[in-house]
C-alpha cells in the first residue's frame, strides 16, 4: 500500500510539473512540496563554466540524492513559486541531501536574493571560467541552436554586443541584465555574462555567502579544490580518495578562436577581472 501511494504521488507531482498546476491547485502543490527536500546547495554560475560537471561530481557522494532535474530555474524569476520549485526534488529523507545547479540564478538579479529568502540555510557555489573562453563557448552554443546566424563570425558578434555594452552601466546588475537578456531570453548574451565582477558584487552587497571556484584551478588541482568545497559544504564522513574528476569543457574547439577576437576580449575583460580579484582577494589565471 505504501509503495502504491508513493507511486501515485510521483505521478501527481510529474503532472503538476508538466502542466504547471500549482496556480490552479495551490493548496495541493503546497502539501506535496512540504514532503520534498530543500536544496542543501545551489550551484549558481556561470553558464559554460562546468556547472553540470560540478553538480555530477557532488552528486557522486553517497549523502546526496538527485531530483527530477539538475537545473530548475524557478528561483531566477522575479516572483518564483516555491511550491512548484520544490516538486522537482526528492522526498524528505534524513539520510540524504540534494542540490540544484542553475546558472540563471546568478545572471538574474533576483536569483540569489530569492534563494536567500526561501532557503536561507543553503550553500551557494559560484564556478567561473576564463571569461574569454566562456564567451566563445557560449557563442558557439547560440549558433548551434540558431540564435545567431551561421554567417556571423565571432568577431562580428563581438562588435555587435560591445556596442550595446558601451551604452550601459555594466557594473549595475539590473542594467546589465535588462540590456543583454533579450537575444536568447532568458539565457543572456555571450560577452556580457563574462563580467563576473558585477554579479559577484551583487552577492556581496546583499550579504550572500558563497564559495567561489575557478574552473581552471579546479581542473588543475582537483583534490585541493574539491576538499575546499567539501569543507565549505560542511558534510561529514566524505572520502574522495576514489573519486575521479569529471572534466568540463574538454573540447579543443576554443583553439579555433582567432587571435584578434581573443585579444579584443582579453582587453575588454581585464579591468573587470582585476576588480573581481580585488573583491575576492584572489587572482585567477585569466589575464
Amino acid at each position: 500500500m505504501i509503495k502504491l501511494i508513493e507511486r501515485m504521488e510521483k505521478i501527481i507531482i510529474k503532472l503538476f510539473i508538466r502542466f504547471r498546476l500549482h496556480d490552479l491547485f495551490p493548496k495541493i502543490a503546497s502539501f506535496l512540496a512540504k514532503g520534498r527536500m530543500d536544496p542543501f546547495f545551489f550551484i549558481i554560475g556561470f553558464q559554460k563554466s562546468g556547472t553540470t560537471s560540478l553538480y555530477e561530481q557532488i552528486m557522486e557522494l553517497p549523502i546526496f540524492k538527485k531530483g527530477i532535474a539538475k537545473e530548475v530555474s524557478e528561483m531566477s524569476k522575479k516572483s518564483p513559486n516555491k511550491s512548484h520549485f520544490k516538486l522537482f526534488f526528492p522526498k524528505k529523507n534524513g539520510k540524504f541531501k540534494t542540490g540544484n545547479a542553475c546558472h540563471l540564478d546568478i545572471y538574474s538579479p533576483f536569483g540569489a536574493l530569492n534563494i536567500k529568502e526561501h532557503f536561507p540555510h543553503s550553500k551557494l557555489i559560484v564556478i567561473m571560467r576564463n571569461p574569454t573562453e566562456r564567451a566563445y563557448s557560449h557563442f558557439l552554443m547560440d549558433k548551434k541552436f540558431g540564435w545567431i546566424g551561421d554567417k556571423v563570425s565571432f568577431n562580428d558578434y563581438i562588435d555587435f554586443e560591445l556596442k550595446i555594452l558601451e551604452k550601459i552601466d555594466t557594473e549595475n546588475i539590473f542594467d546589465l541584465y535588462n540590456n543583454t537578456k533579450w537575444l536568447n531570453f532568458p539565457f543572456g548574451m555571450p560577452v556580457g555574462k563574462g563580467i563576473y565582477y558585477t554579479y559577484i558584487k551583487n552577492l556581496i552587497d546583499n550579504n550572500i555567502n558563497f564559495h567561489p571556484i575557478c574552473l581552471e584551478n579546479y581542473n588543475q588541482n582537483f583534490e585541493i579544490e574539491f576538499n575546499k568545497l567539501i569543507s565549505y559544504l560542511d558534510v561529514e564522513d566524505v572520502d574522495i580518495s576514489k573519486i575521479e574528476i569529471k572534466y568540463s569543457n574538454k573540447s579543443k574547439i576554443e583553439s579555433h578562436m582567432t587571435d584578434n577576437s581573443r585579444d579584443r576580449l582579453k582587453e575588454f575583460y581585464e579591468t573587470y577581472n582585476d576588480k573581481l580579484f580585488d573583491l575576492l582577494g584572489v587572482e585567477y589565471p585569466w589575464n
